[in-house]
């Protein structure tokens, strides 16, 4: 779950029911002055517009409050401020006020998370067809967070986010197909839904396709592509994939062997906590490879990697320490 998704929602003006009399008159113009405040709002950001316009309970008025805040634009940063806004915004029937709620709330934006809390509001939104919170539901159900572990539930629910529009729901759908979670096997499909969610600049999608390109998994294999999905994704922060680049630098697959270029990426991703990083750039510092041979180091990255408890970091540790110098 990605970063906060707050759109000022279009303003819908309803029909107005034309009533007789002067008392009608003022009744249509106070209304059109009410709406004024809310495309004041919107179109020109005016936060006293917005201020407004929340007031008279127009919800595009009260989200557009909760960004202001949440951001600092306009007025004092306050994410608890930002918080209630957008609860009121819900309330008064905006499911992506609903969607921002929930997700403040589970990553304990502007108050203690709750995930409870997160998934009661992730389903208000889903149930209104904000796509997005029906992928945040997906990945309830398919974690068992709160909710009881259903992956047959959870496919469902990123299907209808990703009929919506909402990568998320493709790339995670793609990732039950691809390994057979709650859904049978099809790395076909799976391809096609990553490649979809990539598109839409999904980073793990992106990560995930790379991988089946590699292997050939659902469709052609592309070493070249695979390396140029990685580096999408690792220069985009997931450093999972910054380690797989490392990995195809260090063997020259798909790109140009380049054992120093490898180590950089390890680096990286090692520091982040990916412990598989950890263990290749060991094999570096080993073998000398794109840096000058330094057991203890090697020493220090495989028992880093024991500590995580990976049988690869334990293994190479031991033989390690246990070897005649």
């Amino acid at each position: 779950m990605t970063s906060t998704r707050t759109a000022i929602i279009p303003l819908v003006v309803g029909t107005l029911l034309v009533l007789g009399g002067c008392a009608a008159t003022r009744q249509v113009e106070a209304s059109k002055s009410d709406y004024a405040h809310a495309r004041v709002c919107a179109d020109d950001g005016d936060v006293e517009a917005c201020r407004r316009a929340c007031d008279l309970r127009i919800r595009s008025g009260c989200h557009a409050l909760g960004q202001a805040y949440l951001a600092g634009r306009g007025v004092g940063l306050d994410r608890a401020l930002g918080l209630r806004y957008f609860d009121r915004a819900c309330d008064l029937g905006d499911a992506t006020g609903c969607a921002q709620v929930g997700y403040m709330v589970e990553h304990g934006v502007g108050t203690a998370a709750d995930p409870a809390r997160a998934v009661r509001y992730y389903r208000r939104a889903c149930d209104a067809n904000e796509p997005t919170a029906c992928a945040d539901l997906g990945v309830a159900y398919q974690l068992g967070a709160v909710v009881p572990v259903d992956s047959l539930r959870a496919s469902q629910l990123y299907q209808r986010a990703c009929v919506g529009g909402a990568p998320a729901g493709c790339a995670n759908l793609g990732y039950l197909l691809q390994y057979g979670i709650g859904v049978s096997k099809n790395p076909v499909r799976a391809r096609e839904l990553y490649e979809q969610a990539c598109e839409a600049k999904h980073l793990g999608a992106c990560g995930n396709l790379g991988g089946m390109a590699l292997t050939g998994l659902g469709g052609e294999r592309e070493p070249n592509r695979a390396a140029l999905l990685f580096k999408m994704a690792c220069d985009g922060g997931l450093v999972d994939a910054c380690s797989n680049l490392g990995v195809l630098h260090e063997r020259g697959v798909g790109v140009a062997k380049d054992p120093v270029a490898a180590r950089t990426l390890f680096e990286k991703a090692c520091d982040a906590g990916t412990v598989d990083a950890c263990i290749s750039l060991g094999g570096l510092y080993e073998r000398g490879a794109g840096v000058t041979a330094d057991l203890a180091a090697a020493r220090r990255l495989y028992r880093r990697a024991c500590a995580a408890e990976d049988p690869v970091g334990c293994e190479r540790l031991k033989r390690l320490e246990t070897a005649t110098p």
